[in-house]
């Protein structure tokens, strides 16, 4: 129908910025990267159960929207969990080892 025309070209742009957003993050951490990949993956599985109207891949984009929570949820406390505020920190994996000037 329409409606689930329309709301998969709506998934599948936010699927192309995220794309844009998880190649920026190739420069953070590999928190970030696994964050916007999976939320990559998420859109990507909606926007196309909803074109072809595909319970089982929106059910599969749900699962992976549970798993992005996840990793979002654990961003957070990594961010709030720092040197100053607590006893421990969580590893977030940095990426970029070069010098910054």
């Amino acid at each position: 129908s329409d409606l689930e025309n329309g709301l998969g070209i709506y998934l599948l742009s936010w699927a192309i910025f995220t794309f844009l957003m998880l190649i920026a993050a190739h420069r953070s951490n590999v928190a970030m990267v696994s964050l916007f990949a999976s939320l990559f993956i998420t859109f990507m599985l909606l926007a196309f159960g909803k074109f072809n109207s595909s319970l089982t891949l929106q059910k599969a984009g749900g699962s992976f929207g549970v798993i992005t929570a996840i990793i979002a949820w654990y961003i957070a406390l990594a961010g709030m969990l720092t040197k100053e505020t607590s006893l421990f920190m969580l590893p977030i994996g940095p990426l970029n080892k070069a010098k910054k000037l």
